[in-house]
């Protein structure tokens, strides 16, 4: 019993990191942070992206992703300072000019963000915008 005893000292548990905080902003709220990586989930709602950042104080935190913030991240390059300002929502209109709507009725709308990186920095060439990007 002394071998095994001895034997399992020799090891260590491996515990699964945490994840980031999940930001959710208030309206005209903005961060400044360090964009990481987009990577993918499912959630409640389906498909989603989720972005990670670094905090000024070094802290990770995710946003999570909208059709405004995912189109627009796809031109930032991983490791860019980025000031990001949730601006609040916005009803979507069609080519006509007209509010879009729900099958239910109500207004469908969209989450609007202002992103901002330093002048000079180089981007990444936009991608075609995937099918799970689009809010309908």
């Amino acid at each position: 019993m002394v071998e095994g005893k001895r034997r399992e000292e020799q090891w260590e548990e491996v515990e699964a990191p945490s994840l980031p905080s999940l930001k959710i902003f208030e309206e005209n709220e903005s961060i400044v942070a360090i964009y990481v990586q987009t990577r993918h989930g499912t959630t409640n709602f389906g498909k989603q992206k989720f972005h990670e950042m670094k905090g000024q104080d070094g802290s990770l935190f995710t946003l999570p992703g909208s059709f405004d913030i995912n189109v627009k991240l796809k031109t930032v390059e991983p490791g860019t300072r980025v000031r990001i300002t949730y601006l609040g929502q916005e009803e979507m209109k069609g080519s006509n000019g007209k509010t879009l709507f729900t099958e239910e009725g109500t207004a469908k709308t969209v989450k609007r963000f202002r992103i901002l990186i330093p002048k000079g920095v180089s981007r990444r060439e936009p991608e075609e915008t995937e099918d799970s990007d689009i809010p309908f």
